[in-house]
This record gives C-alpha cells, sequence and structure tokens, in this order.
C-alpha cells in the first residue's frame, strides 16, 4: 500500500504533497535526481515483479526512459522537495494521510 501525505522539507522549509510506496495494481518510480514520480502496472512488467527484483530494475533501465534532467528512474529512489531537490523531510501533521492501493 502507497501513501500520500503533506510534508516539510528539512532543508528550505517547502511545504509539498510526497508520494511513497506501491498501488495494488501500480509501482510507484521516482528519480534519483530530481524525485519527479511515475507509475508503472503490473500489465507492463507483469508477474516479475514479486518473483524477481532484479529483473524488474533491468525492465525499468530499458522500457522507461530518463528523465529530462537525465535523472534515472527507480523503486528505490523517494520524493524529493521540488525546490531544492532535498530528500530530507518530515510529516506535516496539520494535513491527514491518504492512503492508495
Amino acid at each position: 500500500m502507497g501513501t500520500q501525505y503533506r510534508v516539510t522539507c528539512r532543508h528550505c522549509g517547502t511545504l509539498f504533497k510526497a508520494s511513497n510506496g506501491d498501488g495494488f495494481a501500480f509501482h510507484l518510480l521516482h528519480c534519483e535526481r530530481c524525485g519527479a514520480e511515475q507509475a508503472i502496472t503490473d500489465q507492463q512488467i507483469g508477474t516479475m515483479f514479486r518473483a524477481d527484483p532484479p529483473a524488474v530494475d533491468a525492465w525499468i533501465a530499458a522500457n522507461v526512459r530518463p528523465r529530462r534532467c537525465s535523472g534515472r528512474l527507480t523503486l528505490d529512489a523517494k520524493a524529493q522537495c521540488p525546490k531544492c531537490k532535498s530528500g530530507d523531510w518530515d510529516h506535516d501533521n496539520a494535513e491527514s494521510e491518504i492512503d492508495y492501493d
């Protein structure tokens, strides 16, 4: 299950929404360089996700185009601040979380 929540960047104080985690029929990728997100569906990668994670990494590298920033989309990267690109942030308790699957 994935979650979307409001966060505050520890470096520059920017408030933004961050999504992390997979849904029922998709997997959320983030760019290692800029933090942009993109979803890939189970239909796109078939059943290999649960059976062979290294095969999924190879599939992503071969089939998901790099971002304009030349960054690589991966399952391991996390959301980053849209202003300063830091991945160091805190949950904003004033905004409720949204779970998705």
